[in-house]
């Protein structure tokens, strides 16, 4: 995730910004679906369908403040989809909404607090 978001700062102006959305380490895939963990953040879905044998990376608000250190972040919204197509579900998510900090926005930021 540190690569994905350091391209990602390379890419945006200063001041840019991104709208994205992480999976939430509360959700039923990550804490009791049994996937196999390859790392604290990431599991491997394991059942058929399109998504068999791809990673898919999990956070809690903790891990997003410290991921996204470079960026000014003006909302965090958690989500959970309990309920689709007539089934109950257990699927929640973070969408993030941050700008891009440059180096001298860096500084100032650190320096008022």
């Amino acid at each position: 995730m540190h690569k994905i978001l350091s391209e990602i700062s390379r890419i945006l102006k200063p001041k840019g910004e991104i709208f994205l959305t992480l999976c939430s380490k509360e959700t039923w895939s990550f804490k009791d679906a049994g996937y196999p963990k390859i790392d604290v953040n990431t599991i491997i879905k394991t059942e058929e369908g399109p998504e068999k044998g791809i990673p898919h990376f999990y956070v809690t608000l903790q891990d997003i403040l410290m991921l996204f250190i470079d960026f000014k972040i003006d909302r965090i919204r958690h989500t959970d989809d309990c309920y689709f197509e007539g089934n109950e579900q257990n699927s929640k998510h973070y969408f993030i909404l941050a700008k891009y900090l440059n180096a001298a926005d860096n500084k100032l930021v650190s320096d008022s607090m």
